[in-house]
């Protein structure tokens, strides 16, 4: 609740089941940039996919931001159902990688 009041967009990582806050931004589109910041710092990422729900053009701005990383084409786009939306909220949006084996 407070989160909303104050519009804070948490941007949160989780890795091997452990959550982590990336960024906490003030603005949406900051929030987008902090997603298309983590995905432009991972190494050799194997699949790339955009999960999101409700707002096509933020799934548009995102999208543009990744394709400065990674051939659009390419990136997989999921929606989310109601079982994660009553957990994130309408209007949530995430960025999921596999990355690439280093030196195999």
């Amino acid at each position: 609740m407070l989160g909303s009041i104050l519009e804070v967009k948490p941007v949160l990582t989780v890795t091997e089941g452990e959550a982590a806050q990336y960024a906490r931004t003030r603005t949406r589109g900051k929030a987008i940039q902090a997603l298309v910041d983590w995905a432009g710092k991972l190494s050799n990422p194997e699949r790339l996919s955009v999960i999101w729900h409700q707002n096509e053009t933020d799934l548009n701005r995102l999208l543009d931001g990744l394709g400065q990383h990674y051939h659009r084409e390419k990136i997989e786009i999921t929606q989310y159902g109601p079982v994660i939306g009553v957990h994130v909220g309408p209007g949530a949006m995430g960025v999921a990688a596999t990355e690439g084996r280093r030196g195999a």
